[in-house]
This record gives structure tokens, sequence and C-alpha cells, in this order.
């Protein structure tokens, strides 16, 4: 059906995305009226890619791309076109960038569900406070982000991970012959091959900095690195990380669409899709 159905809001495939809204006194505000027609349109793509708390993860480029085809740049230089519109944003202080991640300062503030002193919901509070949990904490402008928004979501600083407590050890002395067996042990560990669930777990605790743990990568992505081999996989996930936008990482998403991220072909990787399914879960 068409987008232009006065009986249908859906797309055919019946999803229309997530609602969003911006308050009507942007369109008049001094600020506003000062940036040019693509500042404005990139701003409002902006505040349209990214989640409710306007913040997010995105690889650069993918952002300049999906900016241009959403503002619809018509040269073949838009990308630059986006990031000059980006820059001018950002020195007018609408948004703030650092490495990956890109946040809308009144994102948040534009959401029709948020007061205008920040009151919100426990339940949206709570899904803001996980959604930006997940981006890298170290980053300057996720500690930003938690220092103006931190009283309203319940938080008064970044959430951080605990240190582990450090309990000294005692030294024992090992014999010779017992050192050198552990030693060839813990070389031949180092050598054993399926280690791609910890390179896994690895890379996506880097990346987000949230938990995946060994096992939970074992056991989902089994057969996927079954077919295609662990090489294959773990450069797949790697690129997957690298440009996938955050709110829709996950190991599934990555199964379910590795052929976007490799040169196979997603019709012949379908036909593996009921052996994945028995182990999606995550």
């Amino acid at each position: 059906m068409s987008l232009h159905s006065p009986t249908s809001a859906h797309d055919a495939d019946g999803h229309r995305g997530r609602y969003t809204a911006i308050f009507e006194r942007l369109w008049t505000h001094p600020e506003f009226l000062e940036l040019g027609p693509i500042e404005r349109l990139t701003l409002i793509a902006l505040k349209a890619s990214l989640p409710m708390s306007g913040i997010d993860a995105i690889a650069p480029m993918t952002l300049l791309i999906s900016l241009a085809d959403r503002v619809g740049v018509p040269h073949d230089d838009k990308t630059q076109t986006i990031e000059t519109a980006l820059t001018r944003l950002e020195a007018a202080g609408f948004i703030k960038r650092a490495g990956r991640t890109v946040w809308l300062l009144n994102g948040l503030r534009w959401e029709p569900n948020v007061g205008s002193s920040g009151s919100m919901s426990s339940k949206i509070a709570s899904g803001i406070t996980r959604q930006v949990s997940s981006l890298r904490q170290e980053c300057p402008v996720v500690a930003e982000f938690w220092k103006a928004y931190g009283a309203s979501l319940g938080r008064t600083e970044s959430p951080r991970i605990a240190p582990v407590p450090v309990i000294a050890a005692q030294k024992v002395e090992v014999p010779p012959r017992q050192k050198k067996a552990a030693t060839e042990t813990e070389k031949t560990e180092k050598k054993e091959p399926n280690n791609w669930p910890a390179k896994i777990s690895a890379a996506w605790e880097d990346v987000t900095g949230g938990l995946l743990t060994p096992a939970e990568a074992g056991r989902v992505a089994k057969a996927l690195v079954a077919k295609h081999g662990e090489e294959d996989v773990l450069r797949a996930w790697d690129k997957y990380l690298e440009n996938q936008i955050a709110q829709f990482r996950s190991l599934t998403n990555f199964i379910k669409n590795y052929g976007l991220w490799t040169g196979h072909s997603l019709v012949e990787d379908d036909k593996e899709n009921d052996s994945y399914e028995t182990t999606l879960s995550l």
C-alpha cells in the first residue's frame, strides 16, 4: 500500500518505526532560525535517527550516509555536505561528538513523554538508563550526558563497573619439574583453536561496554561458526560492531543478517536459518 494512503499509516511490512516528535517552539527559536536549510534538515533527521535519549554510538561514515539519504542531498559530495552541517551544528551548540558518539543535547527534552523540568516515568527512565549504560562510559560526551540528565534518571554520575577487589596471594615455591609442566600446559591452552567465543565476547565488551559471556556467545553462534568458519565470522563480527547502529546491535541480529556483513548471499544464508533459530535466545 502507498505511503500516502489515507487508510493506512503502516508500511508494507506492517511497521511504522519509532514515534518521535519536536515541540513547535523549535521552529521559531532564534538559534534555529540562524541555521541554513541543510543544517535545519540535518538536525531534524538526526533527531529521528537517534533513540529517545538523544545520544548513541554510530560509525561516523554510517551516520553521514544515513543523514545524507534522509536529508536528500543531491550532489556527489553529499557526505562532505552533511559533515559540514554537523560541524556547524556542533559550533552552534546543538550537538556534541566524540569518536563514534553523537549527542543531540536537547534530544531528550524534545520528547513528548518528558516534562519541561526533565520529569519522566520510571519505565522511560529505566529504558534510557539501560540504553545509555550500553555506551562507552569513558567517552566524555557520555559523561556530560549523565551530568545533564543523571538527576532526572535517578543517577548522580556515570555508571561504572565496580572494580574487583585484589586479594594479595601468598608466594608459593613451585618445584622446577612442576613449573615446567604448568608452563607447557599454559602454552597448549593458549594455542587452543576453539577460542572464538572469548573473542566475540571481548569485541562486544570493547565496543559497547556491555556484557556478553563467552559461554553465551559460543552457544548462540555455534551453528554460524560451524558453517562459515571462525576467521570469517570474527571478521564479519568486527565489521558489524563497527558499523551497526547501537540500538540494533545484538548477536542474534548479527546472525540473522550475516550476509550483509560478508560477501555471502543472503538467500544462501537463509537456508540455514532454521538451524540457527534453535540456538537464538540472546
